[in-house]
């Protein structure tokens, strides 16, 4: 599936933890998923974990959470440097200013935009100059 037939799909979707299964939201790891999933075979289970108890792991534990899934990422996908990050890469980033969340996944949307899930705003995108890109992320096929 194409990045831009994937973002014409998922845009607009509300905030939700754990909004994977039920289509009706979307959480930065979820929307993540759903769009690797499109293009490799992903475990249903990493580190004991499922896409429904993580978001369940996210609420009672943030920080093991997202460390979890930055694991899974390495795991899964090639680490590039982040000035290497092209369209449909997965970049590990955070807000320059505003944001309460420190960390979190989006897609490299290409022409200089992320496609991001925020609790205000859903499944969007914004321009990559309002982020820090910690860390970039290629699957092996491309």
């Amino acid at each position: 599936m194409s990045l831009i037939r994937f973002t014409s799909q998922t845009m607009g979707r509300p905030y939700r933890l754990g909004g994977y299964a039920d289509q009706k939201g979307a959480d930065c790891f979820s929307n993540v998923w759903d769009y690797l999933g499109k293009k490799m075979d992903l475990p249903k289970e990493y580190e004991g974990l499922t896409m429904g108890t993580y978001a369940e792991l996210y609420r009672q534990d943030p920080e093991q959470a997202k460390c979890i899934m930055i694991c899974l990422m390495k795991d899964l996908l090639i680490e590039i440097p982040p000035h290497e990050a092209l369209a449909g890469d997965v970049l590990r980033v955070s807000a320059k200013i505003g944001e309460s969340v420190d960390d979190y996944l989006a897609i490299d949307g290409g022409n200089g935009n992320l496609i991001c899930v925020a609790e205000k705003h859903g499944v969007s995108v914004w321009p990559k100059r309002f982020y820090r890109i910690k860390e970039a992320y290629r699957w092996p096929q491309q």
